[in-house]
């Protein structure tokens, strides 16, 4: 680039990127030194932004020997206003194109789920769980924990 302009991508590894706190301001200094040793110094200001937490778990077990009809499903989470979720499980995980079903609404009303799906390819039955929580209007911070509940 003869105008003395660069243009590029700056990537931060996972395990720096979540050091960083949401809706603060951040620096990344950029130093530049050509061949003569004359340098160059820019500051980057920019804000971490996540619009989305997206977080897949699977649950096995030994004792599946049957198909999982009934789910009560609970969440240690938070969903800030205006924050939008999705709660989704299979009961055929294991499978290459599970079924999964929404179940948000019975995890927010705190009721079991039945689940529609009663076939599998895979060996065994196991149950998928995935959490969407999609920023949406909200200006608050969302966080998932861990889940919890019980089949039948």
């Amino acid at each position: 680039m003869d105008n003395g302009e660069y243009s590029g991508t700056i990537t931060l590894e996972h395990k720096e990127f979540v050091k960083l706190k949401p809706k603060t301001s951040h620096v990344a200094r950029i130093e530049a030194v050509d061949i003569n040793g004359g340098k160059t110094v820019k500051n980057i200001y920019f804000t971490r932004v996540v619009n989305k937490l997206h977080v897949i778990g699977k649950f096995r077990s030994d004792k599946l020997d049957a198909v999982v009809s009934n789910l009560y499903l609970s969440l240690l989470w938070e969903v800030a206003n205006g924050a939008i979720p999705t709660v989704r499980v299979c009961n055929n995980a294991d499978d290459v194109a599970p079924v999964w079903e929404d179940c948000t609404q019975a995890v927010l009303n705190r009721v079991p789920f039945v689940l529609a799906n009663k076939n599998k390819t895979a060996e065994n039955w196991a149950i998928g769980l995935e959490v969407i929580i999609k920023r949406g209007t909200s200006t608050g911070i969302s966080w998932f924990k861990s889940a919890g509940g019980a089949i039948k």
